[in-house]
C-alpha cells in the first residue's frame, strides 16, 4: 500500500485548510479537499479534534460532519466519532480505475475541526490535484450560510452539526451554478456589530470583522487557536457578505444602533477591499425576516462607500425573504428551498448586474 499526505503536491485544497502536523486540518464549512486517482484501491484516512471523543451531550451535537463524493456521487456522509476514521473509496482487486474524489467538511468551524491524515492507494496507484477552477468565490455570513439545519425535519429542533450541511446552501449553490471554486467563512450567531444572545445584549466578541483574519476560531477545539490566515493563498474573484440577522437582537431599530450597524459595515467593506483589491463585493441580506429591515442600513452603507472611495465594485442585494409555502429548518432557519431559490436569485444578480453576462 501507499500512503500520500494530503497536500497541494496531491490534491486540491478548498477554502480555509491548513497543515499542520503532518495533517490537513478542515475548518470551515466548505474546506475539504479534490484529486484524481488512478489506481486498484482508494482509502482515506481522517482524524477528529477533541469533539471526536468526549462524550458529554454538548460535544455529541457539535462533532465535524463530513462528505465523500466519487465522481460526482455521494458514497459517504457522517460525524466523527472517533479520533481516527479510515473511509474505503473504492476496492478492486483485479481492476485498476480512473477516479475523480472530493472530501467537503459539511459543519462549521466554530463547532469542530477535522483532519486528512492521508490517501492510502495499492502499491501501483498514483494521486494528482484536481485542477483549479477560472473563478473563486468568497462567502463571508453567519448560520445561514452555513446551511445550519437545513436536513433537520421540522423547525423546532435544536442545533446539530448532524443537520447542517453547506452543499445546501445557497452559497455552495451559488458558486456550483459558476463552476467556481468557493471559500466559505461563517459562523452561526456572529454579526458585524453584534453577536446573536438571548438577552439581546451587545455582544462585540462574537462578530466577523473580530475574527475575519483568524484562519478559524473553535469553540471547542485548541486546534489552530489564534492562526493568522494568510490572504495570499486565495484570491476571490468575488466576495459575498450575507450578514446582519444576528445584529438585530441588539440593533432593535434603535437609531443610535441603526448608525453603528452601518458604520460598522462600512468598516468591515473597507478592510476587504484593503485585503482583496479588485474583488467584486456584493452585500446581500433578506432570507430571513428577522433583522431584513437592516438592509436598508446595508444599501446605505454601500452607498456611503462608493460615494466616498469611487469604487464602483461594490453592490447590495436584497433576498426574497423565505415564505410559508418553502417551509423552515431547525431554529426558523431557511430551508432547503429557500436556499435553492435565493441561489437563483443571486446567480441572477451577479451574472446581470456585477458581471454584465448577457442572459
Amino acid at each position: 500500500m501507499r500512503a500520500f499526505p494530503a497536500t497541494p503536491y496531491t490534491v486540491k485544497v478548498l477554502g480555509r485548510a491548513i497543515n499542520g502536523n503532518g495533517i490537513l486540518w478542515l475548518t470551515h464549512s466548505g474546506t475539504g479537499i479534490q484529486f484524481n486517482t488512478v489506481a486498484k484501491a482508494v482509502a482515506i484516512t481522517l482524524v477528529g479534534d477533541e469533539t471526536s471523543v468526549q462524550q458529554f451531550s454538548q460535544d455529541t451535537e457539535s462533532r465535524a460532519r463530513y462528505a465523500v463524493y466519487l465522481d460526482g456521487k455521494l458514497i459517504a456522509s457522517d460525524i466523527m466519532k472517533t479520533r481516527e476514521q479510515r473511509i474505503i473509496v473504492y476496492n478492486d482487486k483485479t481492476q485498476i480505475r480512473e477516479g475523480k474524489i472530493s472530501i467537503i467538511k459539511l459543519s462549521e468551524a466554530r463547532k469542530s475541526l477535522m483532519g486528512i491524515k492521508n490517501i492510502i492507494t495499492d502499491d501501483g496507484g498514483f494521486v494528482v490535484p484536481e485542477t483549479r477552477r477560472d473563478m473563486q468565490i468568497e462567502f463571508i455570513g453567519d448560520s445561514i450560510t452555513c446551511g445550519y439545519g437545513v436536513e433537520s425535519k421540522t423547525q423546532n429542533e435544536t442545533f446539530s452539526t448532524a443537520t447542517e450541511n453547506i452543499t445546501k446552501s445557497f452559497a455552495y449553490i451559488t458558486a456550483e451554478n459558476f463552476n467556481a471554486d468557493a471559500t466559505f467563512v461563517c459562523y452561526s450567531s456572529y454579526g458585524v456589530l453584534s453577536g446573536w444572545n438571548e438577552e439581546g445584549s451587545k455582544d462585540e466578541e462574537h462578530t466577523l470583522p473580530k475574527i475575519y483574519e483568524y484562519t478559524a476560531v473553535c469553540d471547542n477545539s485548541k486546534l489552530l487557536k489564534e492562526h493568522k490566515w494568510k490572504f495570499t493563498s486565495q484570491r476571490p474573484s468575488i466576495v459575498v457578505i450575507n450578514l446582519g440577522t444576528n445584529d438585530e437582537a441588539f440593533v432593535k431599530k434603535e437609531p443610535a444602533n441603526l448608525e453603528d450597524f452601518k458604520y460598522a459595515y462600512i468598516e468591515f467593506i473597507r478592510s476587504l477591499r484593503k485585503k482583496y483589491s479588485d474583488a467584486y463585493i456584493v452585500c446581500t441580506l433578506g432570507m430571513m425576516k428577522e433583522g431584513d429591515y437592516l438592509f436598508t442600513e446595508v444599501e446605505k452603507a454601500v452607498q456611503f462607500y462608493v460615494q466616498d472611495t469611487k469604487d464602483r465594485k461594490v453592490y447590495s442585494f436584497h433576498f426574497t425573504p423565505a415564505t410559508e409555502e418553502e417551509g423552515s429548518a431547525a431554529g426558523g432557519h431557511p430551508s432547503i428551498a429557500t436556499h435553492a431559490r435565493c441561489a437563483r436569485e443571486l446567480t441572477t444578480f451577479i451574472k446581470k448586474s456585477v458581471l454584465k453576462i448577457e442572459q
